[in-house]
């Protein structure tokens, strides 16, 4: 994050998502290892499906939350940050928007629903920007 001190020791909502990550790493990492070795549950048989799916997923799911929530950090920090991030979100919205309006199958709510992210994205972008300019002239 600009002008923060990157030593300082992560703690609150951060830790607790960094825990969860090393826990989900240390799961994944079993079950990559009893799949190696054909060991899996003592009989060389998985029970249930997709278990190293599922503990790879809940690994990346954790991931993409703590990749979000230093973004939430970042983005309220610097407002090129937060324009840069606002912008990536109206082009995401604005992609789905597209795939929902142009794609078969998607009903009315879906594409009211998308069109309503799009706008919310647009809005949110239209503000960053807005900052970004006063900060830039304040310089």
């Amino acid at each position: 994050m600009a002008g923060e001190n990157r030593n300082q020791t992560t703690n609150g909502r951060r830790a607790e998502i960094l825990r969860r990550i090393s826990d989900a790493a240390f799961e994944a990492i079993k079950a990559i290892e009893l799949e190696l070795s054909g060991i899996r549950d003592g009989d060389g048989l998985w029970h249930g499906s997709g278990v190293i799916d599922a503990v790879t997923g809940q690994l990346a799911a954790l991931c993409s939350i703590y990749a979000e929530v230093e973004l939430k950090d970042m983005r309220s920090n610097d407002p090129e940050e937060e324009r840069n991030y606002a912008l990536r979100d109206l082009a995401r919205a604005q992609d789905e928007h597209y795939e929902k309006c142009l794609g078969e199958g998607w009903s009315a709510k879906d594409i009211e629903a998308a069109e309503a992210r799009r706008q919310q994205a647009i809005d949110k972008f239209l503000a960053a920007d807005k900052k970004w300019q006063e900060w830039r002239n304040a310089a």
